[in-house]
């Protein structure tokens, strides 16, 4: 039986970075999780994240609704 794996925490607020960026300069990164049914996480992951499928990537990427 596999140990049961808690939940990633949620996103933090947004806040600015510690050293700022060349100007001009914007963040592109982004994660595409799941769907885990298809697409199993470790099993030494230290939290599960919620699925993010591609269908989602470009409205959490651009800021769009989904």
């Amino acid at each position: 039986m596999t140990p049961m794996i808690p939940a990633c925490l949620p996103p933090r607020n947004v806040s600015r970075p510690k050293v700022p960026p060349p100007p001009n300069a914007c963040d592109t990164h982004a994660h595409v999780f799941g769907p885990a049914e298809r697409f199993r996480y470790a099993d030494d992951r230290s939290c599960t994240p919620p699925d993010a499928p591609l269908e989602k990537y470009p409205a959490k990427l651009y800021g769009f609704p989904n």
